[in-house]
């Protein structure tokens, strides 16, 4: 799988993201492959909560290798409230989808085809839901997640 990187398109010398985590996983039918939010499987699709310490800007990068039945890619970040669950459950999701924080673009969240799909978020301190989806539960492929931040993150996974 290739992606941008840490730098993303930024030179490397004017690197601000100091700490890389990531995470390999795959969309597998009937598993964690839930398509968009008007499937009513896209709660399985992977999540990551995401415990931020500090306020800083960070990246996250979703790629998977490049095959001739690929598919769209998409990325949304929400605020985890006090006491939520996790994995969250397609109810929560559902009334908060329209909540999802705004990237450093302005949109809710990229969704575009390619082997590759990146966007990058400020945020406060707190607890975060991350989410990566695929355009249908019939969607299979191998993916990775890379989060690329100034500081630690604590990063929890759940359906990858």
């Amino acid at each position: 799988m290739t992606g941008k990187g840490r730098n993303g398109d930024e030179p490397d010398e004017n690197s601000r993201f100091k700490c890389t985590k990531c995470s390999f996983g795959a969309f597998k039918t009937g598993v964690n492959a839930g398509g968009t939010i008007a499937s009513d499987e896209f709660a399985n699709n992977p999540q990551f909560q995401l415990k931020v310490n500090e306020e800083q800007t960070f990246r996250v990068e979703v790629m998977q290798p490049e095959k001739e039945d690929g598919f769209a890619l998409g990325i949304k970040l929400f605020e985890a409230p006090r006491g939520m669950g996790f994995p969250a459950d397609c109810d929560w999701l559902n009334d908060n989808y329209n909540n999802a924080m705004r990237d450093s673009e302005g949109g809710d969240g990229p969704f575009q085809f390619g082997t590759s799909v990146d966007t990058c978020y400020t945020v406060k301190p707190g607890t975060y839901l991350l989410l990566i989806h695929c355009n249908s539960e019939e969607d299979e492929n191998d993916f990775s997640v890379a989060i690329y931040s100034e500081c630690p993150i604590g990063i929890k996974s759940a359906h990858i």
